[in-house]
């Protein structure tokens, strides 16, 4: 059964702020009463009670929705997942459940920073991955030297290593495809540079650029909606 919106958006809201607030007794009674409403999602983001329980790190809130659903990996307006959800706001028992049920992690690789964008640009050398907003503003919100004036060359954030250069970070598919295409001894895809492709990775580029000439040369360094 897929998931729906209620003719009863009162009763639903009800139903949402308990599980919001981990009202166990009363998400339990409703349910009992009204077993449906466990598909039920809010009107304008779509989020089901799994999403708002995982969102919230209402654990026995979460076993027990998760006990009544086949599907753990609902998606939202956003196309999020709950154990997205869970890793955005650090609900760590709850995303560890939400592994347990069968939950998918590896359909998309969420950025480590901010654990809400899709990893979509690759530091080299190093190869550690973040997505595009991030490491804009890793490039361009950097503070200049207090004794020689000169804005410092970015490094990465994981290990603090100089930053060589950025590209386009490849998608699961992608390497799958790879791997197939050495398999079938076909050559393997070439890096996209960051100046082909979209608006944003051209800024990225930009303000890469804009560091290279500062520099030394090389760039091294809610989950409920309102009634």
């Amino acid at each position: 059964m897929g998931q729906g919106l209620s003719c009863n958006p009162t009763h639903d809201h009800h139903f949402f702020r308990a599980v919001q607030t981990g009202d166990l007794e009363s998400v339990e009674c409703m349910l009992q009463s009204e077993p449906s409403i466990i598909h039920h999602t809010t009107a304008y983001e779509r989020l089901s009670a799994l999403h708002i329980a995982a969102a919230n790190g209402r654990i026995e809130v979460l076993c027990m929705v998760l006990d009544r659903l086949v599907n753990p990996d609902l998606l939202n307006r956003n196309k999020q997942t709950p154990l997205m959800l869970a890793a955005m706001h650090g609900k760590i028992s709850c995303v560890q459940k939400l592994i347990e049920a069968g939950a998918n992690d590896n359909e998309t690789d969420l950025c480590c920073i901010c654990f809400d964008q899709v990893c979509t640009i690759e530091v080299q050398d190093c190869g550690h991955q973040m997505c595009a907003h991030c490491t804009l503003a890793l490039c361009c919100h950097s503070k200049p030297n207090p004794v020689t004036s000169c804005m410092p060359s970015p490094v990465c954030p994981f290990c603090r290593s100089n930053i060589a250069r950025l590209v386009v970070a490849k998608s699961r598919d992608e390497e799958k495809d790879k791997e197939n295409q050495s398999k079938s001894k076909r050559g393997p895809r070439r890096s996209r540079n960051l100046s082909e492709g979209s608006s944003s990775f051209k800024g990225l580029s930009s303000a890469m650029g804009s560091f290279g000439k500062r520099g030394s040369g090389r760039v091294a360094d809610e989950p409920v909606d309102k009634p």
